[in-house]
C-alpha cells in the first residue's frame, strides 16, 4: 500500500469516528459501520428514537449527510436523500 493510500485510509477512518461521536452526542444510536452491498458502501448507520424490530416501514427512510471540513467543523445535513421504501 502506498503512503498516499494509507494516509487517505487513516483520514477516512478518523472522519468516520468523528461523525459517530458527533451523532452519538446528538442522541443517534450507532447500528453498524461500513455496511456494503452491491450498490456501494454506507460508512455509518444509526437510529434516531426508533427501534429496529419492525419489518415494514410505510414512511420514507431519511438519509443524512455528515460533512467534516479541513478545520474539523461538522455539518449535519438532515434528509439529504430520501428513499420511498
Amino acid at each position: 500500500m502506498t503512503k498516499n493510500k494509507l494516509r487517505h485510509l487513516i483520514k477516512g477512518k478518523t472522519a468516520e469516528s468523528q461523525a459517530e461521536i458527533f451523532l452519538t452526542k446528538q442522541g443517534i444510536k450507532p447500528i453498524t459501520r461500513n455496511f456494503s452491498s452491491r450498490f456501494g458502501e454506507i460508512d455509518l448507520i444509526g437510529m434516531d428514537k426508533k427501534t429496529l424490530d419492525t419489518k415494514y416501514n410505510k414512511h420514507p427512510m431519511r438519509f443524512d449527510v455528515i460533512g467534516i471540513n479541513a478545520s474539523d467543523e461538522i455539518e449535519w445535513i438532515k434528509g439529504a436523500f430520501l428513499s420511498a421504501v
